[in-house]
């Protein structure tokens, strides 16, 4: 018990001392585009070279040092055109549907419009899986999505271990309907006694409580307010509540048009 009370008391100390990586959207498919072209054999690679060569792109050097230099690290149009040519320019038959360059950006951000390498890579890794062979491409717009599913579904697995209360609050939400009034996220909460299941486990050490209980403000307010803090939902400017895709889609909730849960 000496343990968790020192938690309390070092934790703001830790946090004021930490740093944090923020990964650019350039950055992260730079990394892609290393860690593929390490990964392929040799006709892979020469054939990924070819494909290099149409946009008069080099080859990426040997040496890493030397490797931020190549356009695949540092230039977004250099990127753009060599993954428009690995998966087609958009998600669909036209642009409505979104490119495909920008599509795991913006559906892998998390409130904060933070995107992490580990989700990144996850739905780059399932959606070449999930492509097929029979396509002239190397991804698919229905792989990617399925990419997605798997990236939610570590980044969910992730946040469990982060928040040992995670699931719990999440799983009442389920079908429910994105975005919504937060009052719809209130009652879901109220009738499956989540506030008071969390707590009790809080109550009992198992973990930190979600939200300060002496504050004077209704418990699942806090608790949402607690999730918007960590990016987990999102309150849009009409006042409902919105939750991102990358925890949505493992979470099973529902967005119209949007990529639907596994079932």
């Amino acid at each position: 018990m000496k343990f968790l009370g020192l938690r309390f008391v070092e934790l703001p100390k830790m946090l004021a001392a930490s740093t944090r990586l923020i990964w650019s959207p350039v950055s992260l498919y730079g990394l892609f585009f290393t860690r593929l072209f390490g990964s392929l054999d040799q006709i892979g690679q020469r054939e990924f070279i070819r494909i290099l060569s149409t946009f008069a792109i080099s080859p990426p050097p040997g040496n890493l040092r030397l490797g931020r230099h190549w356009a695949l690290t540092h230039s977004r149009v250099r990127q753009a055109q060599v993954f428009s040519a690995l998966a087609g320019p958009y998600m669909g038959g036209g642009h409505k549907k979104g490119r495909t360059y920008d599509w795991p950006l913006n559906h892998l951000a998390d409130g904060h419009g933070e995107v992490t390498p580990r989700s990144f890579m996850t739905l780059m890794i399932e959606a070449a899986r999930n492509s097929g062979h029979l396509s002239s491409q190397v991804f698919t717009a229905d792989g990617i999505r399925d990419g997605l599913r798997a990236a939610s579904k570590v980044r969910l697995d992730q946040l469990s271990l982060e928040f040992p209360w995670a699931k719990r609050v999440l799983a009442p939400l389920s079908y429910l309907q994105v975005p919504c009034e937060p009052e719809a996220v209130v009652e879901r909460w109220q009738a499956t006694s989540t506030v008071n299941a969390v707590m009790a486990r809080a109550n009992r050490r198992e973990f930190l409580p979600p939200f300060n209980p002496n504050d004077d403000e209704q418990d699942e307010i806090k608790l949402m307010s607690t999730l918007i803090g960590e990016g987990i939902l999102t309150m849009r400017a009409d006042n409902r509540v919105d939750m991102p895709d990358l925890f949505r889609v493992a979470a099973r909730l529902l967005r119209k048009g949007g990529v639907a849960p596994e079932l």
